[in-house]
């Protein structure tokens, strides 16, 4: 595990339950590995520009200051495509889902999210450059409402763990 991964695991295991849930507190300066689509801070490229805000001893929120170089964005996206979060996310899978017919399970469903994801991609730049303006407004806020729709779903379902109804 990268060093910079051990820091996070350290930072939400140690550092973050002593937060007092009394003030509202701001933890700034994320590493950059963490928060891939951030942009670095000058002075410091190992670490992003990137806020969370924690009140009553939970993350409310976080913000960022958005890295807009496509090339570097890109060359990360890629990074992350074969990186240890995803490896993670295989272990983690497997682990959870014993057994030789869910391991194949887990297996196709890995295949069948790489194969739509290269398809994607593969025809994302000619796509949206065949397609009129207004048909690219009509994906852009339609996938802009299903972000909205599941970070509605997370914050409700936050709520509903830290006081239960």
């Amino acid at each position: 595990m990268p060093n910079v991964f051990v820091v996070n695991e350290l930072f939400e295991a140690v550092a973050e339950p002593t937060i007092d849930p009394a003030r509202p507190t701001f933890v700034l300066e994320y590493p950059a590995a963490i928060s891939p689509l951030t942009r670095p801070l000058p002075d410091n490229p190992a670490l992003g520009a990137r806020w969370d805000l924690f009140i009553e001893g939970m993350e409310i929120g976080t913000a960022y200051t958005e890295l807009n170089d496509p090339d570097v964005q890109i060359e990360k996206f890629r990074q992350q495509l074969a990186g240890p979060g995803a490896i993670a996310t295989v272990i983690t899978l497997t682990a959870h889902h014993s057994g030789s017919s869910n391991l194949i399970a887990v297996l196709i469903a890995i295949a069948a999210a790489s194969l739509a994801l290269i398809l994607t991609l593969s025809v994302a730049d000619r796509l949206t450059k065949r397609l009129p303006t207004q048909s690219m407004r009509v994906i852009i806020r339609f996938m802009g409402l299903i972000i909205l729709t599941v970070g509605a779903r997370f914050v409700l379902a936050g709520f509903h763990a830290y006081r239960p109804v």
